[in-house]
């Protein structure tokens, strides 16, 4: 294999684990996987060519049976449902190659369903259209090396440099879905399923051509980004734009924004490896939008600012983890909260002032420290940030309680430390 082409699937869905039909990586599963009799999900599909040829794929549901488990309190199997509806069980998809897509396939399920647990299987048949070479591995241990990161969907760090998978030969999986639930009344919805193609080969050679760019430059490139200049820079960038989120910053915000992002910058900037992982996607970003990428920090101070503030995201709430040995959101909340601050930075809408502290600024409480500009008394700043969170108390109610009670303790412990 001459090159290895980018883990793409990785970006979208958890694919350490992964299965593997003829050249066809994929990962099947129903979103959302519990929903109320009468409530639509939808079997998706993440679809990955590793060869250099197109792949046509067979693909056939089976519409779910009771798995073999036992209600509490009965006997027997769970009965059949009445109906789960779905417009196609067979098909054929062509994917190019080294093509990243995703399949979707509605799936209505009948409001007389019976509440449990059911099974869709899928059948999936990849046929190559002529002999064609690898470009992706069956297996990859990736560049990113250990991390304090538990989650790594849509950081931009599979695609850049790898974080590892395993791909099983298999040919066909059984996803899950929970009915439970009152009856909902089936609303009209379209069944027709649907191919989302996510990255195609047109996209290596500018992620090569950025990769060139990092390589020749990257000396300079680290010489721009050292922590004093980039606190400076992300100190003025974040208060451009949370001003025009209609969400000002106080002093002591804007010092600890500043430093959870200047600590997530340097956190990627220890090795070659991390740097590609920080540096590729956003260099691709300005190669994508013909941006100059002469003003290196600049670059990813202004251009890569969302990609940072992502970053800066996971990190806190592993850094949060770290701290409390607890995990006090699911992942599936973290995501949730990611995509409500990079969706609001992004369109310039209003954000609720708690997606600040949560989980960005308990992250800077735990890097004060750690992140500290030359003559800067950090009791001082911390002192400013406590005042802030202070005025703005009506957002911070009881159903905050457990934030609040993590900043206490947060910033508790960095008053103590010297």
């Amino acid at each position: 294999m001459e090159i290895e082409y980018p883990d793409v699937l990785s970006e979208y869905v958890p694919a350490r684990d992964r299965l593997e039909n003829n050249g066809l990586q994929f990962v099947c599963q129903l979103e959302p996987r519990t929903v109320a009799p009468g409530e639509l999900t939808a079997l998706t599909i993440y679809l990955q060519n590793a060869l250099d040829v197109p792949l046509q794929v067979a693909i056939r549901v089976h519409v779910p049976s009771p798995k073999e488990t036992r209600r509490r309190g009965r006997s027997g199997p769970l009965p059949r449902p009445v109906n789960f509806t779905i417009l196609e069980s067979e098909m054929s998809l062509a994917v190019e190659p080294a093509e990243m897509g995703l399949l979707r396939i509605p799936l209505q399920i009948d409001p007389a369903t019976e509440q449990g647990e059911y099974g869709v299987r899928c059948s999936l048949t990849a046929t190559p259209k002529g002999r064609g070479a690898r470009i992706r591995p069956p297996e990859s241990q990736g560049r990113l090396g250990q991390t304090i990161l538990e989650d790594t969907v849509g950081l931009g760090l599979a695609a850049a440099v790898g974080v590892g998978y395993i791909s099983v030969p298999a040919d066909q999986v059984t996803a899950t879905i929970t009915v439970a639930g009152a009856a909902e009344h089936p609303a009209e919805v379209d069944l027709e399923p649907t191919f989302i193609s996510l990255w195609t080969m047109e996209e290596l050679e500018i992620q090569q051509k950025a990769l060139r760019e990092i390589n020749d430059r990257r000396i300079h490139i680290l010489e721009q980004l050292k922590v004093e200049p980039m606190y400076v820079a992300l100190l003025e960038e974040s208060e451009t734009i949370f001003r025009g989120m209609d969400l000002p910053l106080g002093v002591g915000e804007r010092i600890f924004l500043a430093k959870i992002l200047t600590y997530t910058a340097q956190y990627f900037l220890q090795d070659a490896n991390r740097q590609d992982a920080l540096l590729i996607p956003i260099w691709l970003d300005a190669l994508r939008h013909d941006l100059s990428t002469d003003d290196y920090l600049g670059v990813v101070t202004q251009v890569g600012y969302d990609r940072l503030l992502r970053l800066a995201i996971a990190l806190s709430f592993a850094l949060v983890h770290e701290a409390l040995g607890r995990e006090p959101w699911t992942i599936e909340e973290q995501r949730a909260v990611a995509d409500l601050v990079l969706n609001c930075v992004s369109q310039g809408e209003p954000l609720p002032v708690e997606f600040l502290y949560l989980p960005l600024l308990l992250g800077g409480l735990l890097v004060a420290h750690k992140v500290r500009m030359p003559g800067e008394d950090v009791g001082h700043s911390l002192r400013l940030l406590a005042q802030d969170k202070s005025n703005r108390a009506e957002a911070f109610d009881e159903e905050l309680q457990d934030l609040n009670q993590i900043f206490d303790t947060l910033l508790k412990s960095a008053q103590q430390q010297r």
